[in-house]
């Protein structure tokens, strides 16, 4: 996918597509996704710690990053985009989806993720922090996926 496809992506799929407290999520294809913040300082946090922990074998290949121009209010943040600060991540499917789900399945699921895999996702954090010198610490089950059946760290805020 070029660069022009991707931001018409972007464009096309703002309004709808996931979006947590700092970023936004557009899925590209089967294999690749980006993530787009308003904010530069969120954005330069991101990839730098996701670029460390791929480095480590924690995370999602990270791609290459740019900014686009928008025109887009964010309804829940009630707030005018004007630029996104976006990178291009490999696809992962998160442990939690919250895609089409309610708060209340979400939080359920994410209490059952977190009971059964608390050991796995404190070693995952310690590890992270002993070779990034970063330490996650929103370890709910959406921030997390499973890649080649090993448990990675998905959000970098």
């Amino acid at each position: 996918m070029n660069q022009a496809e991707i931001e018409k992506k972007i464009v096309d799929n703002l309004e709808y597509c996931p979006a947590g407290i700092h970023c936004y999520f557009i899925k590209l294809n089967s294999e690749w996704g980006v993530k787009c913040y308003h904010d530069k300082s969120s954005f330069e946090t991101a990839y730098e710690r996701q670029k460390l922990c791929y480095e480590e074998g924690l995370a999602p290949e990270v791609g290459e990053s740019f900014e686009i121009d928008v025109d887009f209010y964010d309804e829940e943040e009630h707030c005018q985009i004007d630029k996104l600060y976006c990178y291009v991540t490999e696809l992962i499917k998160p442990c939690v989806s919250i895609l089409g789900k309610n708060a209340d399945y979400i939080d359920a699921m994410c209490e059952k993720f977190q009971d059964e895999y608390e050991k796995d996702l404190w070693l995952i954090q310690q590890e992270i922090r002993d070779k990034t010198g970063w330490y996650p610490e929103d370890i709910h089950g959406f921030n997390w996926g499973w890649n080649d059946g090993k448990l990675q760290l998905l959000d970098f805020i």
